[in-house]
């Protein structure tokens, strides 16, 4: 009676583990090295955003195909976004939204730190600044400024 259950227990272990390979072997021959990440991008015109925040140097440049990208925050987390598209919003300053896929997974890591720090933060001047370390963070390892 024994032996009537253990072998299809048997047999259904092994092609449970077959499969979990097959499965696990697919995942991984995926390109694995980009992340998500979701950028604030400011319109080029905006002359309020060019006059105040040159001062502050809070936002990056990025030329890609010969145009100009100017970025104010970067996150991973769409809510802490928000945040700070909020501030911008209330100085009128024109933003959108973009999804960018990174490949740097340390900056990724540090993104993720930062994005708790971000969480926890609610003042205008303390998103502002932790999002001043970030650009900082991704012109260092991102773009190797």
């Amino acid at each position: 009676m024994n032996i009537k259950y253990f072998f299809p227990l048997f047999l259904a272990i092994v092609i449970g583990f077959i499969s979990s390979r097959i499965v696990y072997a697919l995942y991984n021959t995926r390109d694995n090295n980009k992340f998500n990440a979701y950028f604030l991008e400011v319109k080029n015109d905006n002359e309020v955003f060019n006059k105040e925040n040159k001062k502050n140097n809070y936002y990056i440049t990025i030329t890609n195909n010969g145009k100009d990208y100017v970025y104010c925050a970067i996150t991973t987390k769409l809510n802490n976004l928000n945040k700070i598209k909020k501030i911008y919003d209330s100085k009128k300053i024109s933003t959108n939204i973009k999804k960018v896929y990174v490949q740097n997974k340390e900056f990724i890591n540090n993104l993720e730190q930062f994005d708790i720090l971000l969480n926890g933060a609610y003042k205008e001047s303390d998103l502002l600044s932790i999002t001043k370390v970030i650009l900082s963070s991704y012109e260092d390892t991102v773009l190797n400024i």
